[in-house]
């Protein structure tokens, strides 16, 4: 902790500390169970209006994760080799606002033969913390 006194106030503040590791990140030969910390932004405006119209939105959000995953690999440059298996545990709908906006999150759990660092974030919008994850058991 440190002390600024400016004028006649002490304001304390914490120091961030940067915490370096390596962390595994790839495909497995099991599934690994995931949680969504954060609402999963997973609609852009086409698929929601499929989203919405479907009686098949499990298929939907199942592609858009298969996407999202991807997506987060080329951005990391890792090549995926092999099939990723998504499957949709439990998911449910969330309200959450992105900029003044109101949109449709999704908060649960999902599984994948893919390895992926906590607290990385899928979907949209994950530099402002939307659709970060953790491994489950």
């Amino acid at each position: 902790m440190t002390n600024l006194k400016l004028e006649m106030n002490n304001i304390e503040f914490y120091q961030p500390q940067l915490k370096i590791t390596t962390e595994r990140i790839g495909l497995t030969d099991n599934e690994n169970n995931y949680l969504f910390l954060t609402p999963w932004l997973a609609l852009n405006e086409k698929n929601h209006r499929a989203y919405i119209k479907s009686g098949f939105r499990e298929d939907i959000l199942q592609r858009a994760l298969l996407g999202n995953i991807l997506s987060m690999c080329k951005g990391l440059g890792y090549v995926v080799e092999e099939n990723l298996i998504v499957n949709l545990k439990s998911i449910r709908e969330v309200r959450a606002t992105l900029k003044g906006t109101p949109m449709l999150g999704f908060l649960g759990e999902f599984a994948v033969n893919f390895e992926i660092p906590d607290y990385l974030g899928l979907g949209k919008s994950v530099a402002r913390g939307f659709g970060t994850v953790k491994k489950s058991l």
